[in-house]
């Protein structure tokens, strides 16, 4: 049931390779901070489906800037 202030703004993204390199970002932000959901950030920005479909057939146009954005997170904001 949704009432009158429910709705869900959706933004887009066009699926790229800045878009990717933020889907590694927030992956590994995910990984990062504890009780954070990546699916959270990306499926309103209509990133999920193409970032998981592309990890699921191994894609590199995919892969390649996701797993760029996990490491430079990872460098950048983990305790080491």
């Amino acid at each position: 049931v949704c009432y009158s202030g429910c709705r869900t703004p959706k933004m887009p993204v066009e699926p790229g390779l800045l878009s990717f390199l933020f889907c590694g970002f927030a992956f590994a932000l995910s990984v990062i901070a504890p009780g954070m959901s990546f699916s959270t950030i990306l499926m309103p920005l209509g990133l999920y489906t193409p970032f998981v479909e592309g990890i699921g057939h191994v894609r590199p146009e995919v892969l390649l800037p996701g797993v760029a954005g996990c490491v430079v997170t990872f460098i950048c904001l983990a305790n080491w």
